[in-house]
């Protein structure tokens, strides 16, 4: 017989044995299924100051907050609420306008824009006082290049002892995004309000206050239906209307 015949049989069974044993952790030790990567569906408001509430809709992101990283426009924002299918975070300072994204697990997508606004800051006024027509400089930081986009409140007084103002404004924000369709969460509206102090003593102050709004906005509304498919979506605008009185 040939010598090198047992080192053959010896090398073949080695083989043999870890092959069963190869088998047999694979069988215990299943590797899980790959981790799908996150997707946005939908960002709102899309636009906003910091620290606002974003809620982003989606799929495939962690229950576990620890485990969804968001940024503004590059920059880190806290998520304060995280399910499978929507994030709810805070728009961080000074982020800028730009697209949102979402990290879980080390995979990431990108999902619309987010429109930010910086709040303004008034560092003076000129002149500082004047009848009615007066024209008025304000200088300070973050002012909408859009002369239309910024609103100017002023107020009065009457006597010694009361002050008054008002303001009145009329807006109109687009449709968002949606990549099922047509967006419809457009949104306009007018407001306008007033509020007045009066000072009787120098213990005593009354302030009443009050605001009035009216506008449409957008809405996607399913109906029920007793045929197949059962329900029916639509989208529309409907009407909102409504004030307020504080003293």
């Amino acid at each position: 017989m040939n010598a090198s015949a047992p080192m053959l049989v010896r090398f073949a069974g080695f083989c043999l044995l870890l092959i069963v044993l190869l088998q047999s952790c694979a069988e215990v030790f299943e590797l899980p299924a790959p981790v799908p990567p996150p997707r946005i569906t939908g960002v709102r408001p899309d636009r906003g100051v910091a620290d606002v509430a974003v809620i982003i809709t989606g799929e495939n992101f962690s229950t576990t907050l620890a485990n969804n990283a968001v940024k503004f426009n590059g920059k880190p924002a806290t998520v304060t609420r995280a399910t499978a299918t929507q994030l709810t975070a805070l728009v961080p300072a000074h982020a800028g306008t730009g697209t949102v994204e979402v990290v879980v697990r080390k995979k990431a997508t990108t999902g619309p824009a987010f429109t930010f606004f910086e709040t303004p800051v008034v560092a003076g006024i000129s002149p500082d006082r004047g009848p009615a027509g007066t024209v008025v400089t304000l200088r300070g930081n973050y002012f909408d290049t859009t002369a239309a986009n910024n609103t100017v409140r002023f107020g009065g007084q009457v006597g010694e002892d009361f002050n008054w103002r008002a303001y009145g404004r009329q807006f109109e924000r687009n449709r968002g995004f949606d990549p099922n369709g047509p967006a419809f969460d457009d949104w306009r509206q007018a407001r306008g309000g007033f509020r007045g102090d009066w000072t009787p003593t120098a213990d005593d102050t009354v302030t009443i206050q009050g605001d009035i709004y009216e506008g449409y906005s957008g809405r996607n509304q399913v109906t029920a239906t007793l045929a197949p498919p059962f329900q029916i979506a639509s989208t529309d605008d409907y009407h909102v209307s409504g004030g307020n009185t504080l003293a």
